[in-house]
């Protein structure tokens, strides 16, 4: 059936178009909360240990300084980033759902058992039949929330959200291809650029850069800088 088949695709977690039929339902325009395998996709940063508690994948835990070259002169040029300044540019207040003198002013229930409701605010409530509840802002502003917990958020800027309740991660996406991983769990930031760069930041204040040839260089508290050599061709 083509919900079955849209349930394989969403574990799978292969393509956009297997994303685009969990957000919006194989049946009746039904939004769905994604399977935790979107979390793990192939371009993105978390493995099962992510998925069960928000860390980083293997491999991402930050080096041991017993492997730092000693610091050089380009130590005092670069500013280690604070948590709050390395998500700054990507941080966007959500919107309020619940208007303070809002009222509704016409409701509709559907066979499907989908119910709409208007407010006199302009904004639209549409609760589905499997407990996913989406509310549109005059403002522009979508936003989805999953009966898993889950929550997307889409603002007028092109800019998207998803919380993923069970791996307690947020997943921002803007326009520009720049896609930002926050693991609230291990308090792990990662920012991954639509070139193939990325860069990391670590609880106890480390700062990864790896360029798009795969070389890395990493920045430590200390005033220590590693570099790796790239690999990639």
């Amino acid at each position: 059936s083509a919900r079955k088949a849209a349930t394989e695709d969403t574990r799978r977690g292969i393509n956009r178009s297997a994303e685009s039929r969990a957000v919006h339902g194989a049946r009746n325009d039904e939004p769905v909360g994604r399977t935790d395998s979107h979390v793990a996709r192939r371009d993105e940063p978390a493995t099962a240990a992510a998925r069960s508690g928000g860390h980083a994948r293997r491999g991402n835990s930050p080096p041991s300084a017993k492997h730092v070259d000693p610091a050089g002169p380009e130590a005092g040029s670069f500013v280690l980033p604070s948590a709050d300044e390395f998500i700054a540019d990507v941080v966007e207040p959500p919107p309020e759902e619940d208007i303070p003198g809002d009222s509704v002013v016409s409701r509709n229930v559907g066979n499907d058992g989908r119910s709409e409701q208007m407010f006199r605010s302009g904004k639209r409530v549409i609760n589905f039949a499997n407990g996913t509840r989406k509310v549109v802002l005059q403002s522009g502003h979508v936003i989805l929330h999953f009966s898993n917990g889950d929550v997307k958020r889409t603002f007028p800027s092109g800019k998207t959200t998803y919380w993923y309740a069970v791996a307690q991660t947020t997943h921002t996406q803007l326009p520009d291809g720049l896609q930002v991983f926050q693991f609230h769990s291990s308090q792990q930031t990662e920012k991954h650029f639509p070139d193939g760069r990325k860069e990391i930041l670590y609880p106890e204040g480390v700062y990864k850069a790896i360029a798009a040839d795969g070389s890395e260089k990493t920045y430590f508290p200390d005033g220590s800088i590693s570099h790796t050599a790239g690999a990639r061709k």
